[in-house]
């Protein structure tokens, strides 16, 4: 009985030190790949509202002078699906923007990598950690005066897609990028024909911001 014993314990021995070997190996070999599946952070964008959010600006003229204007303003949201872990050195990057060509087909007009404007930009670092979430700015169109884009820089091969005085429509791609992880890339259309509104159902008459599918 007690040779019995003993075989079984020192196979179950055996066998705890074999899975062990084969753990430890398994964990050296693919442990990063692991790691990356199940604990990393999964980043997606969303649209705020489609209504935006109306709020005063400042506006400045050439020769210096200020005042008080009114804009609208569309964000997007950069969320965590994971939550956990947190994704580190988040930006929101404008990597192309389209526009219908004389078919009716979307036409690539820039492309490029740039980082778009976080929501209060000035107090918030140019890259955000998040877990649960972080608004960054899409566009903004200033009462009688233009739509533009928000990235962090205006490149002069961009300007011309992004700011607009009149009548446009753009289809914008963005994407997600952290340390850990990237967004899957995300279009939005940006359709504006150049007229504003004060009531927010009235302003959807004449710009329209949408998550394209």
């Amino acid at each position: 009985m007690d040779e019995c014993w003993q075989f079984w314990l020192s196979w179950a021995t055996n066998a705890a030190i074999a899975v062990g070997t084969i753990g430890a190996v398994i964990v050296a070999l693919f442990g990063g790949w692991i790691r990356a599946r199940l604990f990393s952070p999964r980043l997606t964008l969303s649209l705020v509202s489609p209504l935006g959010e109306r709020m005063p600006v400042t506006l400045t003229s050439p020769d210096g002078q200020s005042r008080q204007g009114e804009a609208r303003y569309y964000n997007i949201r950069v969320t965590n699906q994971a939550r956990w872990p947190k994704a580190t050195q988040v930006r929101l990057y404008l990597i192309r923007v389209e526009q219908p060509g004389p078919d009716g087909q979307l036409q690539l007009k820039w492309a490029g990598e740039i980082p778009l404007e976080w929501k209060n930009q000035k107090i918030f670092p140019l890259e955000r950690t998040i877990g649960p979430g972080a608004i960054g700015d899409l566009c903004n169109v200033v009462r009688d005066k233009w739509l533009t884009l928000s990235p962090i820089i205006m490149p002069n091969n961009l300007a011309e897609f992004a700011v607009h005085r009149s009548r446009v429509d753009i289809t914008v791609s963005l994407q997600a990028r952290s340390n850990e992880a990237e967004s899957s890339i995300t279009r939005f259309r940006i359709a504006w024909d150049g007229g504003w509104s004060d009531g927010d159902t009235e302003m959807q008459q004449h710009l329209v911001v949408s998550q394209v599918y």
